[in-house]
């Protein structure tokens, strides 16, 4: 996903490591059932939802993931997120 990020994104692929810095996002996301994945891809998937929301199922062909580990790291991701930086959304 990483080098299309200016296609998909809007952004440029060192942009994106930036955001993950500045959110704190771990290098490692941990989900349920033992699930890993990086968090660039976490953070990936989360900003591609979060700008044109659609089917987890049309994300498996860009993030190479079946669909409930999608939607396992699309929500760990943004439940980091808010968890982290809720005090500065509130």
């Amino acid at each position: 996903m990483i080098p299309n990020a200016k296609l998909n994104f809007a952004l440029e692929k060192l942009k994106l490591h930036f955001i993950q810095k500045i959110l704190d996002i771990p290098e490692k996301n941990v989900c349920q059932q033992d699930t890993t994945a990086p968090g660039i891809e976490g953070l990936c998937l989360l900003l591609r939802q979060l700008a044109y929301p659609c089917l987890y199922s049309d994300l498996i062909h860009s993030f190479g993931e079946p669909i409930p580990e999608l939607s396992m790291i699309y929500h760990i991701t943004l439940d980091f997120i808010y968890n982290t930086h809720s005090h500065r959304i509130t």
